[in-house]
């Protein structure tokens, strides 16, 4: 049954959810969250291959969505990218290096911002091998500059995470051995001019910190996970707050309790003066999430599955919009069966929304492993996704109105019509 199809499928099973809601309003309901099951749309590549890993990376700006096929490409492992029109969810460029070749991992981390469009090659051989990053024109899908370290070395992994924001782009550099042995840096560099203008490293890490894994931008305020912080005993993982024109460090960021391996700091996201990171092993091992008052680095809200379980890799991705808070799970359990998903959470509350899937989610798909949300549309990368080659991969790109909180007794119901998803409350 195709994709298209099955909204009509779903909409005959509108009183069976309705029953569900009855339950819920007479207390009867269980903890488990609230599924949102969407079909589509789908974001679709030229072509598909073998472990393409299409949709292990996804951004959007409410305008334009990208997607990231870090092992596809005309080489092997060269990577591709993809632009598309977020309104229609049709393709408009595919976007390559002008000088990749296997190997690069082109498509490894991307982002768009208005007029820009920003891809990691962190595997690029080119030069002196510390890795790329590559600006394209969003209108045309012409590449305008190349982005490079001024002082980067080979195996830096530059352009494993990157972000923009306005003028400015931001790259991470998590393998740079900046204050030891793979500690990390992150640079800043201005994408009209394809120009460095800082390079940013954390006053307390050290030896494999790998500061840069996660970067994000709003404004000129930069966030910047670190995985593996070495300035905490345990390796739990710290992120850090910068000013990205001047180059300041404003706070670091830590978990309430620190725990070794949390890896808090594995995504971040930064928006409207709130910073969310996720910690993929935090929470007891199902993974956490964490809101701060950026300006402040206060906690506000800690983010856990309700139905979490060790291996969830809950905070693997993270994203943040208006008053919600998008959490990638790749591991998280649907149905008996592992193939992942994306909680979403009230920022104000805390209050777990509920959680979307695929309903043609199958074991290992990895849905929830690049999460991006902007505008009111939500992009979810399913990068081992095997319906049309082993592993090739695919992406979402939905229209996510206002999410009804599960006390409120009102039904969700994701329906496909088209190219937008909407909703249907009953109550």
């Amino acid at each position: 049954m195709s994709r298209t199809a099955v909204s009509a499928l779903l909409a005959g099973l509108m009183v069976l959810f309705t029953g569900l809601m009855v339950l819920a309003q007479a207390g009867l309901a269980t903890a488990a969250p609230m599924n949102f099951y969407f079909v589509g749309p789908e974001l679709y590549p030229d072509s598909y291959s073998v472990g393409g890993n299409f949709g292990a990376t996804v951004d959007t700006d409410g305008a334009t969505a990208i997607v990231g096929s870090r092992a596809g490409g005309a080489g092997l492992g060269s990577g591709s990218a993809f632009l598309y029109d977020a309104a229609s969810a049709s393709s408009l460029y595919k976007l390559a290096p002008d000088d990749g070749l296997a190997g690069d991992r082109f498509g490894d981390a991307v982002a768009v911002a208005g007029a820009y469009a920003l891809v990691g090659a962190n595997g690029s051989l080119v030069g002196n091998g510390a890795g790329s990053a590559y600006v394209f024109d969003v209108a045309t899908g012409v590449q305008s500059w190349k982005l490079t370290a001024d002082d980067g070395a080979s195996g830096d992994s530059f352009g494993d995470a990157v972000d923009l924001a306005g003028s400015l782009a931001l790259v991470g550099a998590p393998l740079s051995d900046a204050m030891g042995i793979n500690s990390g840096a992150a640079y800043v560099f201005d994408v009209t001019t394809g120009t460095q203008s800082q390079k940013l490293v954390a006053d307390d890490i050290g030896d494999f910190s790998q500061f840069g894994y996660s970067v994000s931008l709003d404004g000129t305020t930069a966030l910047i996970g670190s995985r593996i912080d070495d300035g905490d005993p345990l390796g739990t993982g710290a992120a850090y707050l910068f000013n990205a024109t001047t180059g300041d460090q404003l706070q670091k960021l830590t978990p309430p309790v620190a725990t070794t391996g949390d890896r808090f700091g594995e995504a971040v996201a930064l928006e409207a003066g709130m910073a969310l990171v996720g910690a993929a092993r935090g929470g007891g091992g199902p993974g956490a999430a964490y809101l701060y008052d950026a300006a402040t680095g206060g906690l506000l809200q800690e983010f856990v599955p309700s139905d979490g379980a060790f291996g969830f890799n809950f905070g693997v991705s993270v994203a943040l919009w208006d008053d919600i808070a998008l959490i990638g799970a790749s591991g998280a359990i649907v149905d008996g069966v592992v193939t992942g998903a994306v909680y979403a959470f009230d920022t104000a509350s805390g209050q777990e929304l509920g959680r979307f899937v695929d309903a043609f989610g199958a074991a290992g798909d990895n849905l929830g492993v690049a999460v991006a949300y902007q505008g009111g549309k939500a992009a979810f990368g399913t990068s081992f996704y095997s319906f049309y080659e082993l592993r090739a991969g695919t992406a979402f790109l939905l229209e996510i109105g206002e999410i009804p909180e599960p006390s409120s007794a009102l039904l969700m119901l994701t329906l496909v019509v088209g190219t937008t998803m909407r909703t249907a409350r009953h109550g």
